[in-house]
This record gives structure tokens, C-alpha cells and sequence, in this order.
């Protein structure tokens, strides 16, 4: 169940009134009955949409676009991540701190069902999300809660599984026993570290050559 959020019922009655629409349409499609709590999570969607008078981007969005740019790229240089080279999660980020500056600067707060389990888990990814969000310029006047930050932070572990999707190390494991007990290694391996590495080929020592070599970044050896 998600929590009822409040919007300014008088001031943004016509968003209200389509995202109602919206909502209404979907549940014919669908054959699904939504809860009433969902038409303000969608009119704020809207809000945030009718800041856009054409097709072309609109002067804030650009720049806010460059904000976090600058503020990944200050986050990679710290922590190694590629997050500043990532399209994906800078427009899905953009898209979301769009919205989520239109609720701070209205005073709408938001509860995140999942503050406690990323908390818990995810220590280091909410600690980088904090540290992003203290470096963008369009939020420097606003404090935003650990409930925001966690919703920022899903943004970051989708980035670093990617980060690491695409900077796998092609290994090469040399081993000495038998075919079994090379399995057996092959499988701890990528059980442990398969989001670092990807495991080309699994050989004994005398079988190495310059071909099996060949776009290996790393070599892991029982011998």
C-alpha cells in the first residue's frame, strides 16, 4: 500500500482531473482496480511535464542535465564508477529529480517503503547518492530525507550493475587437477565474483597457448 500524497488540490486541479482520467482508463484496459492514492503520483508527473511549453527542452532542464553531469563525474573521480558516461542513468535520474524538485519546492513529502532494506544493504550506494545529491547546485537550498535518498539510490545500484556489467575482467583459470575440480573452481568463482569477472575458458598448464591468451585481462592459477 503506498502512502496518500498531498498536493494543492485548488492549484493543480486540472493535472488532478486527467491523471483521474488516466487512471480510470487504465483500470478498463486493465481489468484492475488501482488505489485512489495513485492519481496524485501521476499529476505530479504531470506537474512536472507542463513546464514544457514546446517539443525543445526547456532552459531548466538543460541545465539541470549539466548539474548532475558535473556532480557524477565529481562521484566517479571519488569512487572509480563510470556514472557520468552512463546515458541511461543520467536521463533516468533527470527524469526523477525533475519530478522530485517540483514536490520539495511545494513541500510534498514522500515515504519510501524501502528506506530500511537499502539502508541495510546498500549502505555504501545510499552514502554515494547522499554525497551526489549535496553536490547538484538545484538542490543545495532544500533538505531532502533519507526516504528521497533512497529513492536515489535505486537509480545508483541500477548504474553500478551496470558499471560492473560492462567492465567484467576476461579471466582465464590454468589448473592442474582433474576436468571435475576444474569445474568445481570454475563454478566458487563466478559464484563469488560474477559480477567482476567473466570466465573465458578453464585450461591445464600445458595447454596454454598465445590464441587462448588472446583478449585475456586476467589469469587465476591453482599451480
Amino acid at each position: 500500500k503506498i502512502s496518500q500524497l498531498s498536493i494543492d488540490e485548488k492549484k493543480f486541479k486540472t493535472e488532478i482531473l486527467v491523471a483521474t482520467n488516466i487512471l480510470r482508463r487504465v483500470e478498463y484496459v486493465t481489468g484492475t482496480d488501482f488505489p485512489t492514492e495513485e492519481i496524485n503520483y501521476i499529476a505530479l508527473h504531470l506537474i512536472s511535464e507542463s513546464i514544457h511549453t514546446d517539443n525543445s527542452e526547456s532552459l531548466e532542464r538543460i541545465s539541470l542535465r549539466q548539474d548532475l553531469s558535473e556532480a557524477a563525474a565529481e562521484i566517479d573521480l571519488h569512487y572509480g564508477y563510470q556514472f557520468a558516461q552512463d546515458f541511461t542513468f543520467i536521463e533516468g535520474l533527470l527524469k526523477h529529480l525533475e519530478v522530485l524538485l517540483e514536490r520539495v519546492k511545494n513541500n510534498v513529502r514522500l515515504d519510501n517503503p524501502l528506506l530500511d532494506d537499502i539502508q541495510s544493504q546498500y549502505k555504501e550506494a545510499f552514502v554515494i547518492s547522499r554525497s551526489l545529491m549535496s553536490h547538484l547546485n538545484y538542490f543545495k537550498e532544500f533538505h531532502l530525507s533519507d526516504d528521497e535518498i533512497a529513492y536515489v539510490t535505486l537509480h545508483l545500484l541500477a548504474g553500478i550493475e551496470r558499471f560492473y556489467q560492462n567492465n567484467k575482467l576476461n579471466a582465464l583459470v590454468i589448473c592442474a587437477t582433474g576436468y571435475g575440480s576444474a569445474q568445481m573452481l570454475r563454478m566458487r568463482l563466478e559464484n563469488e565474483l560474477g559480477r567482476q569477472l567473466n570466465i573465458v575458458n578453464l585450461v591445464g598448464y600445458y595447454d596454454i597457448t598465445d590464441a587462448r591468451l588472446e583478449g585475456i585481462e586476467l589469469i587465476i592459477s591453482t599451480i
